[in-house]
C-alpha cells in the first residue's frame, strides 16, 4: 500500500498501527517521528503533524506544512515511523511506509 501526502493541501493520512493483526493501544505514546530519507518530522517540534488520540491504533498525519522533499519513498527509502512511550524512551521502529509526496500544484 502507498500513502499519498499532498504538501500545501488539507489532505490528511490515517494509519492504523497493529501488532499481529490487532490494533495497538498507542494512547500512552509520548512522541512520534517520521524519517523521510534523512528529513525528520518530529511530534515534539511539529505537534500538529501527528494525532494519535483517535483510538483503535490510529494515527492521523497532517503534513501539509512540513519541509519534506516531493518524491517517491518506497522500498529501502520508505518512510520510517518511530513511536516513543515512557517504557521505550529510545523509540520503537514501527515500520516502513511507502509514500508519494506531491507538491501543491496550481488550481
Amino acid at each position: 500500500m502507498t500513502e499519498y501526502i499532498y504538501l500545501g493541501r488539507d489532505n490528511k493520512t490515517v494509519l492504523q498501527l497493529k501488532v499481529a493483526g490487532t490494533a495497538e493501544d498507542i494512547s500512552g505514546a509520548t512522541r512520534m517521528t517520521l524519517n523521510f530519507n534523512g528529513t525528520i518530522v518530529d511530534s515534539d517540534t511539529s505537534p500538529t503533524a501527528f494525532d494519535w488520540s483517535l483510538g483503535s491504533g490510529k494515527v492521523e498525519l497532517a503534513l501539509k506544512n512540513e519541509s519534506i522533499w516531493a518524491g517517491t519513498y518506497r522500498d529501502e527509502n520508505a518512510v520510517e515511523l518511530v513511536v516513543y512511550d515512557p517504557s521505550n524512551t529510545d523509540g520503537i521502529v514501527w515500520g516502513k511506509i511507502n509514500c508519494i509526496v506531491q507538491e501543491k500544484s496550481a488550481g
